[in-house]
């Protein structure tokens, strides 16, 4: 391996699911959340398990919001 990032090949489904709630979070390196996004615009199952993470990172916030700090 060169340590090249990211790699030649395409990124695969398996990878970018467990990457999903670093990416949804924002706390991927800039190339890894390009390769991650690059693979989002073409994989509708992966694009719907973002959404699904989305959402449940949305209702996180908001119950955050409502339990005093």
């Amino acid at each position: 391996s060169s340590g090249v990032w990211p790699p030649r090949s395409p990124m695969r489904c398996r990878r970018v699911e467990d990457l999903l709630p670093l990416h949804v979070g924002g706390d991927l390196e800039p190339a890894l959340a390009a390769a991650v996004a690059e693979h989002l615009r073409g994989c509708l199952p992966c694009a719907r398990a973002l959404r699904s993470h989305q959402a449940a990172l949305a209702a996180f916030r908001s119950l955050r919001e409502l339990v005093p700090g």
